[in-house]
């Protein structure tokens, strides 16, 4: 994927805007596809872990807004 090496900011502007283009289209459909190279949730890097837990809870609310 093309944000596995992007920093946690970066990551949550793209999904963001794709949320956001997604609520301004409706209906629509948003494929998040391959999280767990942006997000990886196996393994003992606690740097991974920490992103993952970002990543997952700005997709959280984001979804869960009141705006969707």
């Amino acid at each position: 994927t093309e944000l596995t090496n992007h920093r946690v900011e970066t990551v949550r502007g793209r999904i963001g805007d794709a949320i956001d283009a997604a609520a301004a289209n409706q209906p629509s459909v948003l494929l998040l596809d391959d999280l767990d190279a942006v997000a990886p949730v196996d393994g003992d890097d606690a740097f991974g872990s920490v992103r993952s837990t970002q990543v997952a809870e700005f997709i959280y609310d984001q979804l869960t807004s009141s705006r969707l």
